[in-house]
């Protein structure tokens, strides 16, 4: 499994807690007829300040896990002395900002906010926050807030505040995890194939592990998002699929005129589709050894005769004759393209000259090249109208309603000191033939 990400535990690393203000409008609450300063202003504040008190004089024996944050070489009980007058100062404050904002229009993002805004205040670890939060629940259970505060709105805050602080299990996945499904899916997506080259890159330099946009939090300045975790990456990744495979497509591309070499493209499909088989791979579930091996190759067997089956009609795709459909099209190009002032055309006759086109618009591809070449066409052509083969290879195969590399690749198998691979291009095994075509002419 791949690790490009270093974890660490939040037990690794310390933030030291900050002061929470108030938001405007707030005053310290004082008792009117005592004169009892807070938090000693009334029986509510009294009593989180005396059970925070009380929590305090246990803490770090107060529970297993404080006990182990004891033992850590940084831990001073000293430096949480104020921890029981912060958690009732703030709940006091946030019991105002809800007073005064829940009938607003954008109540749960103020309200949400500063609740995130006192969490981050305790710090890591956040001594205090989980009393900070049994207090303000306690709080929303009155029945002067629920007399207050609409029922559905209490049930979303309490929601949000039983979801903000859940301790990590197994069940929830790191970075690396996730990478790992990420990796799984580039190698599963046929980014091989002409469609999708283009985006190949892009996706490789991504790892789309934020779930949502970002959201600033006014009362911190910090933005933040949410990550995803294994199961909705995985989602993630299926709604893109979708959308890749039905936004770039044959259909698609046919309607935007996009498709030159729709050979080329079919033998990609039947290749890429065996790519996949292959990754599923061939295991069976039988108990018996031999039969196991034999399914196995059954299926593999099966599998190779399909794939030959549909792919030996493509490999000599250069093969395959020139659609009726541009033959009369082809006529035209060669007349506006000197074909009849060639030296070799200017000897036929006009009734020579005009079997010789019919020949090639009626012949194999690989035939056409090998005549266009012995008639000195290219030349020609290079000389007269484009100046670079790349742009005449460009322009023949939109003539021959092919791609460019398979115009390249029957060009080259002519030369006689060449690389080409002369199995798939097949131009030059028409040498003799376009030669006694010619003459035949005559």
């Amino acid at each position: 499994m791949t690790k490009p990400f270093i974890e660490i535990d939040a037990n690794d690393f310390r933030l030291f807690p900050f002061t929470v203000l108030p938001t405007e409008g707030y005053t310290v609450p004082i008792d009117e007829k005592t004169k009892a300063q807070f938090p000693f202003c009334c029986p509510y504040h009294i009593n989180i300040f005396e059970n925070a008190i009380k929590w305090y004089e246990k803490f770090p024996n107060c529970c297993p896990a404080h006990r182990e944050m004891a033992a850590k070489w940084w831990f001073n009980k000293e430096e949480y002395r104020g921890v029981p007058l912060k958690i009732v100062t703030q709940i006091s404050y946030s019991c105002y900002l809800i007073t005064m904002k829940h009938d607003k229009e954008d109540w749960y993002d103020q309200i949400t906010d500063y609740i995130e805004y006192n969490a981050w205040s305790f710090g890591q670890p956040a001594i205090g926050l989980h009393y900070y939060f049994t207090d303000l629940k306690e709080w929303f259970k009155s029945k002067e807030v629920k007399s207050a505060i609409a029922k559905e709105k209490i049930k979303i805050l309490l929601g949000y505040i039983d979801n903000y602080y859940v301790p990590k299990t197994d069940s929830q996945s790191g970075f690396n995890e996730m990478y790992n499904v990420y990796e799984k899916w580039l190698e599963i997506f046929p980014f091989d194939l002409s469609y999708f080259q283009n985006l190949k890159d892009f996706y490789q330099k991504q790892f789309p592990i934020l779930n949502g946009v970002p959201k600033l939090n006014s009362y911190l300045g910090i933005s933040s998002v949410k990550t995803h975790n294994k199961e909705s990456l995985i989602d993630s990744l299926v709604d893109l699929t979708n959308n890749l495979l039905t936004q770039i497509n044959g259909a698609s591309f046919f309607e935007k005129g996009l498709i030159t070499d729709a050979n080329k493209l079919k033998i990609e499909l039947v290749i890429n589709s065996r790519k996949l088989k292959l990754k599923e791979g061939y295991k069976v579930s039988w108990q018996n050894e031999e039969v196991r091996y034999k399914k196995i190759l059954n299926e593999w067997f099966e599998d190779e005769k399909k794939f030959m089956e549909e792919i030996a009609p493509l490999i000599n795709g250069s093969e395959i004759k020139i659609n009726d459909s541009i033959s009369i099209k082809l006529k035209e190009i060669l007349t506006e393209h000197g074909f009849a002032t060639l030296p070799s055309t200017k000897k036929l006759s006009t009734s020579a000259l005009e079997n010789l086109i019919e020949l090639i618009v009626s012949n194999k591809l690989p035939f056409v090249i090998a005549m266009f070449d012995f008639l000195g066409f290219f030349d020609h052509l290079q000389k007269e109208y484009f100046q670079t083969k790349y742009l005449l290879n460009k322009e023949i195969a939109k003539w021959l309603n092919t791609g460019e590399r398979t115009v390249k690749g029957n060009i080259s198998s002519l030369l006689k000191n060449t690389t080409e691979n002369k199995e798939r291009y097949t131009a030059h095994l028409y040498k003799e033939d376009v030669k006694i075509a010619y003459q035949k002419l005559k």
